[in-house]
């Protein structure tokens, strides 16, 4: 760890970082699925997004401040892999839920409403 702080200093970036990745994967998850043929908001969404990152860490390297700009796209990376990972675990629940027989041992209810008089 480095003594002048330097390190908290990158926790900025960073966070910038994470927060656009998060805001992207959030406004992706709201478009899907895509209309047939209206696919563009995705596309343009996620060439901006990309367009952002690239530009601020060109940004920052012209500036000198090349560790600032890898903090940035780091935290970017990091939540488009967190996103990812949970849309692909719910997705994998769902599977197994759906085609595992219930004579292993895993019972599927079906929900129902339940009035409560009173």
């Amino acid at each position: 760890m480095r003594e002048d702080g330097a390190g908290a200093v990158l926790v900025v970036p960073a966070a910038i970082g994470f927060l656009a990745g998060g805001i992207t994967a959030a406004w992706l998850y709201t478009l899907y699925p895509p209309v047939r043929d209206h696919t563009w908001p995705i596309w343009a969404l996620s060439a901006g997004s990309i367009l952002f990152v690239v530009m601020t860490y060109f940004t920052a390297r012209r500036l000198g401040a090349l560790p600032a700009g890898d903090a940035l796209v780091v935290g970017y990376g990091l939540a488009l892999v967190i996103a990812a990972s949970l849309v692909v675990t719910r997705e994998i629940v769902h599977a197994v839920g759906e085609h595992v027989p219930e004579y292993i041992g895993v019972k599927r209810v079906g929900l129902t409403r339940v009035e409560v008089a009173g």
